[in-house]
């Protein structure tokens, strides 16, 4: 059995389990839910391909935490390892990468995220 989870990013920050917060960083930045990152030696191998700079990823994550304080930032995860996101913009929109997720994903994330904001998600 699948075991979902729908967290708030700063909830995820706080509890910090294996880094996951770096490690959803690394999946977002990589913009597929189907390349997830699940462990320290993964993350490293994918932000030397993703970035000729190791420390303009780190600057990236930092810019991208003190963007994320402002707003609604949502994390889903499946088995502990994320696999979508969802937030809202200072103009109110709502950016997820939902469509990204098979049916059975997307309607567990549609059931924990709520009819309101699901409305609101381009998808």
């Amino acid at each position: 059995m699948m075991n979902y989870e729908m967290t708030e990013w700063s909830d995820l920050k706080r509890s910090q389990k294996d880094q996951t917060s770096v490690f959803a960083f690394c999946t977002l930045c990589m913009g597929s839910s189907q390349k997830r990152i699940d462990s320290y030696g993964e993350m490293v191998k994918i932000i030397q391909q993703q970035f000729e700079d190791p420390g303009k990823m780190m600057e990236n994550y930092f810019n991208f935490e003190s963007m994320i304080k402002h707003v609604l930032f949502y994390v889903f995860l499946k088995d502990q390892k994320v696999i979508a996101y969802c937030f809202q913009k200072n103009d109110g929109e709502w950016i997820s990468n939902v469509e990204t997720l098979n049916m059975r994903d997307q309607a567990e994330f549609r059931r924990r995220i709520g009819a309101h904001v699901w409305k609101q998600l381009k998808h």
